[in-house]
């Protein structure tokens, strides 16, 4: 993955006299990045879904209690909910996150808390005690008395200090939060007065005019009578939810010529048949400044009021049914009605309405009892706390349904306003249609064959209109071959229409025409053809006298499709001689070829996967590093080794090498467990020296192989395995899953491995200790296999080999004379000790520099730069086919690019592409572009 450290960088003043800058970088995500409410989310949902078994109820009511860092919840008896906070609290512990400030409206549970060591804030919980209102969600609620309030005195600070324009107004407006709508109609009034001050062309920072002024003034002065509202933050009053036997959900809407609204009531009822009636929400939007009629104004109150109920009845956890009231009899004559009947501004709103609610359910209510017409006109926050109307709904709605008024629609003189003007049909006995158009456009189409069945049905239609006979049932292929006749008459007239004029007025067409060498006629259906020159012949009258199409034409293509898929997508031969039974193209090949590289399922047969230039070799294989600095992993088995005298038991093979050296380790194991392979891990490092880097097949890599590589793919993940690696600070590098050869450097060694083992092995049945004991031989003939090249010259020094830099000083390797005499017959003084360390440190200066210059450059030239020239690179939303385990690629995943991985060089090396199931990443070589974007 790429470092994304360099996103956060900021700049840094160490001396605030100096004009120097430090570029540092965050190390942690910030609060109000773009990805932190989502990383937020998803390490809240990783921690509930791990311990969802140990505390299922909990987990479950912490998933759909969140909202971004807040915590809101609630339970029907102490107990449940002191057990549900010890649980949430032990839940974000293990995760590193403590939750504070814990409130409640039970003064024993708050006891309880104390008990067990959760922190709350009770010192803060009322305005009574002079604290800071505790908020829910952003707003004020007041834990003593269970009830939600309106903290103004801030606010009201705010107006004193501020002037009347309409920047300030619409300032005052944004610090009003009411996201339940539970001061709608007070607020209403601030939002008419902004709206006609827009209408007024007013500046932002200019004085308001005297008459908005007054108004101003006025909600100004009232806005002080909010303290008075307090709604109860319970909806249900003294009842348990498992007290009633149903629900339902009643949405009242209203407008008037300023402003439009819903509001909805929750209405319970128990099961002594006690009924209670609460505000649920509502919703309100001033007018429109273009002039609308009050009917249709009514009409966007009920739109708003459908919206708005549906919503609330998808957040509610108990089912109800929902009703909805207006005290517009238009709009109830309209939503009762056929939506297609009337203008499409009144359609399109009554079918929205109708999809959202059940006509049944639509009622007419007197305006006097309706509640949404205080949203709609507005009233003082001092008649808003005391509103009954408003907080309960109409008297009756707290009644039996006996008692709510009848569900009469009568239909209105002024609804019929809005009906569709009806149009005359007109039919004749001659259908003249217009040579520049037919009756649909062939562009919107792919398929021959639909157009005509469609052309067919058109043709039915109209004959049915001219009241003549008409087929019935499906299209029979004497109808299919005139619609063929109809577009082909259609094409020729709209392309050669001056070569046609002459022909039927008896003149012979002009020499310059593309269609002069044809000798064009027309047959007896007027169409098209070419006279040619086989009559004499056996052939049929299509093949002598072939039917002349455009080449630049849609339909043309679509034929040539057609023909391509009978000739079961054969080439352009096969093609084009299918084609010329019957049709003559100009310059047909040239035509055909151009369609046939459009065809999908041809171009799946022919693609290629994605290309690159060759990547650069990396740095850990070309920097001068000990040994085993930088290793490879790889393995292979199962060996069969003799446990006992009649009994067989299965070892594995592990592979070490050395990315720079290409020296190689080999450790046998008996089985492909975890502990197994750090053990055989721990020997490789205390034989051969720290290890910085180890580079591995991604464990993905073996899912779909056999057991064995499957074993394996479960110690790469296991969490020992990744402590062992954290804690002898070595770094592990998976290379891209299904791209084997970005391991090559250790996957080449592996065969080399088998070899000489099939060899020495035969059919030999060796112990554990003999099994070992052949390994670390054939390590050490592989160990002496030359890096560089080997010369015929007898004066020229052995090549360079992995044992030269696991070995220095041994007597048997090749080196200058001068290295090797200092080394005999001499005493171990402090002199001679000294020297020997010098030559020491010559002597592996001289073995790296005959690694830079021998086997370095040899790598330089061992490759030959693939495509050097410049490729097109995959692109982000680029669909294409993913390689799979078959061989055909008709079988493989269709896929889309959802995003690119560049390397070190800047050139993309493999992608994270979406397919149906989810996103894979893989190298370019398995991606094959379709080149649809």
């Amino acid at each position: 993955m790429q470092k994304t450290d360099h996103l956060l960088d900021f700049f840094w003043k160490e001396d605030l006299n100096s004009d120097k800058l430090t570029v540092l970088n965050f190390t942690r995500v910030l609060f109000g990045l773009t990805p932190s409410p989502y990383l937020l989310a998803a390490t809240l949902k990783y921690h509930f879904e791990k311990n969802i078994d140990l505390f299922p109820v909990t987990c479950e009511s912490l998933l759909k209690s969140f909202w971004v860092d807040d915590l809101v919840g609630g339970a029907d008896d102490v107990e449940q909910a002191l057990k549900t906070t010890t649980e949430s609290v032990k839940i974000l512990k293990d995760a590193g996150m403590i939750l504070r400030k814990w409130q409640t409206n039970s003064k024993e549970l708050r006891e309880d808390w104390k008990k067990v060591g959760i922190e709350t804030h009770e010192d803060k919980t009322t305005l009574a005690r002079g604290g800071v209102p505790t908020k829910v969600l952003g707003l004020a609620w007041d834990p003593d008395k269970d009830i939600i309030f309106f903290d103004v005195s801030k606010l009201m600070n705010i107006l004193a200090s501020g002037c009347s324009t309409k920047r300030f107004l619409l300032q005052i407006l944004g610090r009003i939060f009411d996201p339940i709508g539970f001061l709608g109609p007070f607020i209403v009034r601030l939002k008419l007065i902004l709206q006609e001050l827009w209408a007024a062309d007013i500046d932002w920072d200019d004085k308001l005019p005297s008459s908005l002024d007054y108004k101003w003034q006025l909600w100004c002065s009232e806005l002080k009578d909010l303290h008075c509202v307090k709604i109860p933050r319970y909806y249900l009053s003294d009842f348990n939810l498992c007290e009633f036997i149903s629900f339902d959900v009643h949405s009242f809407s209203d407008a008037s010529l300023a402003a439009y609204g819903t509001v909805l009531y929750l209405r319970g009822v128990t099961r002594n048949g006690k009924i209670i009636v609460n505000f649920l929400c509502s919703k309100s939007r001033v007018a429109p400044l273009k002039s609308l009629t009050l009917p249709r104004l009514e009409l966007l109150g009920c739109l708003l009021s459908a919206r708005l109920a549906e919503q609330v009845s998808k957040c509610l956890k108990f089912e109800a049914s929902c009703y909805f009231w207006t005290d517009s009899s238009i709009c109830s004559y309209w939503i009762k009605g056929k939506a297609d009947d009337y203008k499409p501004f009144v359609k399109n709103r009554v079918k929205e309405i109708q999809r959202l609610s059940e006509r049944g359910n639509w009622s007419h209510c007197p305006g006097k009892e309706n509640p949404a017409d205080l949203l709609s006109r507005g009233i003082p926050a001092s008649n808003l706390a005391k509103s009954s109307l408003w907080w309960h709904g109409p008297p009756w709605l707290s009644k039996p349904s006996e008692f709510w008024p009848c569900k009469i629609v009568i239909e209105s003189p002024m609804g019929n306003l809005e009906l569709r003007k009806e149009f005359q049909t007109v039919s004749q006995n001659k259908c003249v249609v217009n040579d520049s158009q037919f009756v649909f456009d062939l562009n919107k189409y792919s398929d021959l064959n639909k157009v005509l069945v469609i052309t067919t049905l058109v043709k039915r239609f109209v004959n049915k209109l001219r009241k003549l006979p008409t087929e019935v049932g499906p299209c029979s292929a004497a109808e299919l071959l005139e619609a063929e006749q109809d577009w082909i008459k259609f094409e020729q007239n709209l392309v050669y229409s001056s070569e046609l004029e002459r022909i039927k007025s008896g003149k012979q067409i002009s020499k310059n025409s593309s269609l002069y060498k044809l000798a064009p006629y027309l047959d007896d259906n007027n169409v098209l053809r070419v006279r040619g020159r086989l009559e004499e012949s056996e052939f049929s009258s299509n093949e002598i006298h072939p039917i002349i199409l455009p080449k630049q034409s849609k339909f043309s293509e679509l034929l040539i499709r057609r023909e391509h898929n009978k000739v079961c997508h054969g080439g352009v031969s096969a093609t084009l001689s299918k084609i010329r039974s019957r049709y003559w193209i100009p310059k047909g090949r040239q035509i055909v070829k151009r369609v046939l590289r459009d065809c999908l399922i041809c171009r799946k047969y022919s693609l290629k996967p994605a290309q690159q230039i060759t990547a650069q070799l990396p740095k850990n294989r070309i920097l001068e590093n000990p040994p085993f600095t930088v290793t490879g992993i790889d393995f292979t088995g199962p060996v069969i080794i003799r446990s006992g005298k009649e009994s067989n038991q299965k070892s594995y093979i592990t592979l070490f090498t050395c990315a720079v050296t290409r020296a190689l380790h080999l450790e046998l194991t008996t089985d492909m467990t975890t502990k197994h392979f750090i053990l055989s891990l721990r020997r490789f490092l205390a034989r051969r020296g720290n290890c910085k880097v180890i580079i591995s097949d991604n464990a993905k890599s073996f899912k779909a192989t056999d057991n064995i590589l499957r074993e394996f793919a479960k110690i790469l993940v296991d969490v020992d395995l990744k402590k062992f690696v954290g804690i002898h600070e070595i770094t592990w590098q998976f290379i891209p899953p299904h791209a084997p050869w970005w391991g090559g450097f250790y996957e080449r060694l592996m065969r080399s491995i088998k070899e000489p083992l099939r060899k020495i092995l035969g059919r030999a049945s060796l112990s554990f200790e003999e099994m070992t004991t052949i390994l670390a031989e054939v390590e050490l003939v592989l160990n002496h296999r030359p890096l560089t090249y080997t010369s015929n010259d007898l004066d020229e020094p052995l090549p360079l080999t992995p044992v030269h830099f696991l070995f220095p000083g041994q007597k048997n390797l090749s080196y200058p004379v001068h290295f090797l005499e200092i080394f005999t017959n001499q005493p171990s003084t402090k002199e001679n000790l000294t020297r020997r360390v010098v030559y020491q440190t010559k002597l592996l200066r001289h073995i790296w520099g005959k690694w830079k210059n021998n086997y370095l450059m040899q790598l330089r030239n061992a490759h030959n730069f693939v495509n050097s020239s410049p490729v097109r690179d995959l692109k982000k939303g680029e669909v294409v086919l993913l390689e799979g385990t078959t061989k055909s690629k008709f079988l493989w995943p269709l896929g889309v690019i959802e995003d690119v991985i560049v390397g070190r060089d800047g050139h993309i090396r493999s992608c994270i592409v979406r397919t149906s199931k989810g996103q894979l990443k893989r190298p370019i070589q398995l991606i094959y572009p379709l080149e649809i974007i």
